[in-house]
């Protein structure tokens, strides 16, 4: 893929009223999770350090605008691998279950929007799911919640895109309730990208996301809403992933061996280097550097 810096990305504007499209729809219920898992700014900062690029908490906190990130048990565990069971800014809750996993915050998120709504979950015809950080191929996160709140043979489609696909959720939802006889639609959506898409010792990428899911009910209404049809591809090259296949597994696992053995020799210049080269399996960010 061709990489773009950030002088070069062409002119965007964020609001273009011609691609929002006009939907009979209403939102009737918002349901959210996040894990009790707590990645703090000191755990960034100790690894900055560590790395020669030395940033403070409060550093972060101003760059970032984040203190704290919501992630799963067993995304602190990888932190801990990666950095070294002295590394600071890990915060563990006891009674948080160990594997949890995309699909399980997804079924809460969706659980909390139904009562949000006063819904059962036997009137959810449709569901569209959103999700970039998955390893759920088939069945997708949006089979995979159908499943679980004991949904029937009902549509359930899954897309992929960042933060492209949540806005291209709602719009599916609304091409479904105008085109066809589905009357209640879930979209449920659920990330977990630390431990799933980047690497956690790429602290610059890594330090500006959490974990969670969310869910939104959506059904007919009698007025017209907005809601935004489309994205830009045009910024694809701020924010990239390649998804592994079987045959980069070996070279991954032989990477991610040399990039914890140069965290340990506080060789950063090296580790980033060495990142930079694998466009399959690291999340990549091309923009202002934290």
């Amino acid at each position: 893929m061709m990489r773009l810096q950030a002088g070069q990305w062409p002119h965007y504007t964020y609001i273009v009223p011609e691609i929002y499209t006009r939907a009979k729809v209403r939102l009737i219920g918002l349901g959210s999770y996040a894990p009790a898992g707590i990645i703090t700014n000191e755990f960034f900062a100790y690894i900055s350090t560590r790395l020669g690029d030395p940033r403070s908490a409060n550093d972060l906190e101003r760059v970032t605008g984040l203190s704290t990130r919501h992630v799963r048990t067993c995304t602190l565990e990888l932190c801990r691998k990666m950095a070294g069971d002295d590394a600071p800014g890990l915060i563990a809750d006891p009674k948080a279950p160990r594997d949890e996993s995309l699909v399980d915050m997804a079924v809460i998120a969706a659980q909390r929007a139904l009562a949000s709504a006063g819904r059962d979950a036997s009137e959810i015809d449709t569901v569209i799911g959103a999700s970039s950080s998955d390893n759920d191929a088939f069945p997708t996160i949006a089979g995979l919640v159908q499943l679980r709140l004991g949904l029937g043979p009902i549509r359930a489609t899954m897309l992929k895109g960042a933060c492209a696909c949540q806005t291209e959720g709602f719009q599916t939802c609304a091409e479904v309730l105008a085109a066809s006889t589905a009357r209640l639609v879930l979209m449920v959506t659920s990330e977990g990208l630390l431990p799933n898409i980047m690497h956690v010792l790429d602290w610059k990428t890594s330090s500006l996301f959490g974990e969670g899911a969310s869910a939104f009910l959506l059904e007919r209404g009698d007025e017209d809403t907005y809601v935004i049809n489309g994205s830009d591809a045009n910024q694809g090259p701020s924010l990239y992933y390649q998804t592994p296949l079987r045959k980069d597994v070996i070279e991954m696992a032989e990477v991610d061996i040399k990039i914890q053995q140069l965290f340990k020799d506080g060789n950063g210049k090296e580790l980033n280097q060495v990142l930079s080269q694998y466009l399959v399996g690291y999340t990549k960010m091309n923009g202002k550097e934290v």
